[in-house]
């Protein structure tokens, strides 16, 4: 149908021209299609018991080069260096079960930008051995925000360092920017050198998490804390609403306490049923709390779980 269209304009066109003595020449462009992927997880979903099946075998996957597009996943990429993305769209129901937007293991020097993620998982999910990614002008949601991790559930995991997330959007999902590790990890790793700035959150279910008793499928096996050292994390401009009281939940290991932990001008107001102002939970870690509306610069020690700090709004 649109090439019919297409050839009676050109005809129209040409009786036009032969009509005139102006010779001017006409450009005409025509729309470029823009490539669909259609993963077709929607017969697998029902599927996944993962769960509550710890034998449950892995779906159907296509591989193309260092791209593979799975039901259980969107874009994985592993061993990728040097690679940038941007203008990309994913998106997958809110309800679909492990559909990871894009996910990166023993990745370096990744550039993602103008990207909108809207998923049932993670929209980005950074794993085991990645390295120098900057994330910028990416719109999230729904979905599970940007999680660095789960880390630490298997030996052989690698150091995760220097992950910059910026001007970006959380829109109604249940985390913002999370980092994740299992309590009862195997490996012994570093996580550092992290910048999250200038980001906001709309109808977040916790903005700011930083979970070091990662359990998705309770109960799990408790043989420890996690031996995930997380450090050097700095939280600057991020502003907007939380749908939970807590707004900042800083749950770090009892064994590698989190170092240097900064937060700078947070501004998150509660907007949920239970009303009141939003608050912070920390635990095990060692915090710098600046605050804009304050010159001197607080150093919170936060032994136990009940010490709660106001985010200021």
């Amino acid at each position: 149908m649109e090439l019919y269209w297409l050839l009676q304009t050109l005809e129209i066109l040409s009786r036009t021209l032969g009509s005139t003595s102006d010779t001017s020449t006409i450009y005409i462009s025509l729309p470029v299609p823009v490539p669909v992927l259609d993963g077709q997880g929607k017969q697998s979903w029902p599927l996944n018991d993962c769960h509550k099946n710890t034998n449950c075998p892995k779906l159907a996957m296509n591989r193309w080069d260092n791209i593979t597009q799975q039901q259980n996943g969107t874009l994985n990429f592993f061993s990728v260096h040097h690679f940038n993305i941007t203008g990309v769209t994913v998106t997958a129901p809110g309800d679909s079960p492990n559909t990871d937007g894009i996910k990166f293991g023993f990745c370096s020097n990744i550039r993602i930008s103008n990207t909108n993620i809207g998923t049932g998982d993670d929209c980005i999910a950074i794993l085991s051995g990645t390295s120098n990614m900057d994330i910028s002008n990416v719109k999230c949601g729904p979905g599970h925000g940007i999680s660095v991790g789960s880390l630490g559930k298997n030996k052989g995991e690698k150091d995760v360092n220097g992950i910059t997330v910026r001007d970006t959007v959380f829109n109604g999902t249940s985390d913002g920017i999370r980092i994740k590790t299992w309590e009862s990890s195997a490996a012994k790793i570093v996580a550092s050198n992290f910048v999250f700035e200038n980001i906001q959150m709309i109808n977040v279910g916790k903005p700011i998490n930083i979970d070091q008793k990662y359990c998705p499928y309770p109960p799990c096996e408790k043989t420890g804390a996690s031996h995930v050292q997380i450090k050097d994390i700095k939280y600057k401009n991020i502003y907007g609403t939380s749908k939970n009281k807590v707004a900042v939940n800083l749950q770090c290991s009892k064994s590698f306490r989190c170092k240097n932990v900064e937060l700078i001008d947070i501004n998150l107001k509660h907007n949920g049923v239970e009303g009141g102002p939003s608050t912070a939970v920390c635990e095990m870690l060692m915090v710098l709390l600046v605050v804009r509306w304050f010159l001197s610069i607080v150093w919170l020690d936060c032994m136990v779980r009940a010490v709660m700090i106001h985010i200021f709004i």
